[in-house]
């Protein structure tokens, strides 16, 4: 049994509601319709359950009134916490939806090879932001769907707070979802781990077993050093070796030369003389005009 105004259930027998006080009837027994009057107002009020009137604020909605939402407002939970806010009012599909653009710019730097630290912080900032100000209204058209949906079976007050409310389980759904984003980013887009990914060079001082012992990047000038790398493709045959001087916004050919080794070899190692120029350099394998393998070295 439940109340005809604000969808409580409640006891048998209850001559009045428990929460809202209105009387009941006998036409309660079964589950009623929530009223048509106000129904959009109603329904939302159900759907977001006991802090509705704070949301209808921040929607600009009063009662009775039914001018234009609000679609800008500031919401400090959906800003400090987003995904575990979105999660705890059930917007699993906007989380879904926000690692998935994450997922694909993540994608394009990779490609671009354009990734920085600077870049992760600021895309996280710019998505809180927008769930700052947006957020509200999100979880307006969220629940404004949910309910258009349920109106077209029974449209019953109990499957509207069901089908709204909030989810502590959200909460770690959230986290979840976060954590899978991590897990497939770092997959497809490591440098390390990707399938997509070139071949590093590895640089160092000493050769064993045919691999650098201790990799390392920081070098002096006119230092004999190693480097060794592996085929993609586990064919060796003819490449080029280019070294680049990498400047702030370009990069120019510091050295360049060709080499081959039997077809069989996975990998190889061999040596090369630092140059007499400080600063940043890239070393890339080129066979077949592709480049399949580059590393970084810097000259100090």
């Amino acid at each position: 049994m439940y109340c005809q105004v604000c969808g409580e259930k409640q006891s048998e027998g209850a001559n009045f509601c428990r929460k809202c006080g209105t009387p009941q009837t006998e036409d309660n027994s079964k589950e009623i319709m929530v009223k048509k009057t106000n129904s959009d107002e109603d329904s939302l009020s159900l759907f977001v359950g006991d802090n509705s009137d704070f949301y209808f604020e921040k929607w600009g909605i009063l009662h009775g009134d039914h001018g234009e939402v609000r679609k800008t407002s500031w919401n400090w939970a959906s800003f400090l916490v987003g995904f575990q806010w979105l999660g705890y009012r059930k917007m699993y599909k906007a989380i879904f939806v926000i690692l998935l653009i994450w997922l694909i710019i993540d994608g394009l730097l990779f490609i671009l090879n354009a990734y920085h630290t600077s870049i992760d912080i600021l895309i996280g900032l710019t998505t809180y932001l927008i769930l700052g100000f947006k957020g509200n209204y999100l979880y307006y058209s969220h629940a404004l769907r949910k309910i258009n949906k349920l109106k077209k079976g029974s449209f019953h007050a109990e499957d509207i707070k069901k089908s709204g409310g909030r989810n502590i389980w959200g909460i770690f759904a959230s986290f979840g979802l976060f954590f899978l984003y991590v897990v497939i980013s770092s997959l497809l887009f490591s440098s390390t781990t990707s399938p997509f990914a070139t071949e590093q060079v590895a640089f160092g001082y000493d050769i064993k077993n045919g691999e650098i012992a201790d990799p390392y990047q920081y070098f002096e000038t006119e230092e004999e050093i190693y480097y060794s790398f592996y085929f993609p493709d586990s064919k060796g045959g003819s490449y080029k070796v280019v070294i680049e001087k990498v400047n702030d916004d370009s990069a120019e050919i510091y050295d360049s030369w060709e080499s081959e080794v039997p077809p069989d070899w996975e990998g190889l190692y061999d040596t090369f003389i630092t140059p007499s120029e400080l600063g940043e350099y890239e070393l890339k394998i080129i066979k077949e005009n592709e480049v399949i393998a580059k590393g970084t070295f810097y000259v100090l």
